[in-house]
Order: structure tokens, then sequence, then C-alpha cells
């Protein structure tokens, strides 16, 4: 199934979607959190499929990605608090950007009503909060599709190794 998925969606034309960096910032969305503009990009309709990007790039990095995953649900690709063209954290600078900020995410994701049947697609320091997301509303979450991804913070333990 998985591999007809990747063949169905490789066949799809790439007209009409927003492919230079000036187009692609015209046709985000805003929603204010916690008192701050969080752009985002969407397209698509059904159940929600959510990008996220690593640090230090933006919703950007998914324009190739999305037009090919436009037709099987609701792709939403947000700007990460402080990048992109989301407002930065309040006296931004080194030491500010922490992995507690993945709760301006959460809290979008509530906004604009994905919260059931999510398929994450994340990368880099995006699959770090969308692991954390998954970890903490499991039963809203569909899928997982994740590269190059941060797996565990090095304080956590391994988990155990496979019974033989």
């Amino acid at each position: 199934m998985q591999l007809a998925l990747m063949a169905s969606a490789s066949a799809i034309p790439l007209n009409g979607m927003a492919q230079s960096a000036s187009d692609w910032a015209e046709r985000k969305k805003k929603v204010n959190v916690r008192g701050l503009e969080m752009a985002y990009y969407e397209v698509g309709s059904g159940d929600p499929i959510v990008l996220l990007h690593g640090n230090p790039t933006s919703s950007y990095l998914w324009r190739n990605v999305i037009p090919h995953l436009q037709h099987l649900g609701r792709c939403i690709a947000p700007d990460m608090i402080g990048l992109g063209d989301s407002d930065p954290l309040p006296n931004s600078g080194p030491g500010v950007y922490k992995f507690a900020n993945r709760d301006y995410l959460f809290d979008l994701l509530e906004q604009v009503g994905a919260t059931k049947r999510v398929t994450l697609v994340i990368h880099d320091w995006g699959s770090g909060v969308g692991f954390s997301y998954a970890q903490r509303y499991p039963q809203r979450v569909n899928g997982i599709a994740f590269m190059e991804a941060i797996i565990r913070p090095s304080s956590l333990p391994l988990p155990p190794e496979p019974q033989q």
C-alpha cells in the first residue's frame, strides 16, 4: 500500500503551487498564539498532514513535497515560532530558543483544528517537536514520517533491548 501511495503521489502535476519564496509567503495564513503571530501554509482538505521543519529553516522547506501530498489530506506547514514568517520570541538571542517553545506549535494546531487523525511529517528540530506532540497526544496522531530526526533527548535513558 505504501508503494502504491508513493507511486500515485509522484504522478500529481505541480501546476499552480507556490514555488518562489515570495509566492509562498503571500499564500501563508497567520494566527495569534500566546500573543505572537505564527505563520503557516495550508492547502488541501481532509485529515491533517502536518509538516514540521527543522532549525533554522521554515515551511518553505516543504514547497516541493506538499504538491505530492495535498490530494491525500489537509497539508499544514507552520513556521515554527521565531523562524520564517512567524514572530520572534521576546528577547530572542542565544539560549532563548528552547524545546519548551514547542507549546506554541501545539497551540497553533489546536487553533487551526488539526487535532484528529494527524499525520506528522517531521524533520530535524521539527522531529523533536513532532515526537513530543505524539507523546503528549497519542490519540490524535494517525502516523509519523520522519527524516534526519532527533530521536531522543540525551537526558533520557535508552529503551530496553528487545527480548530474544
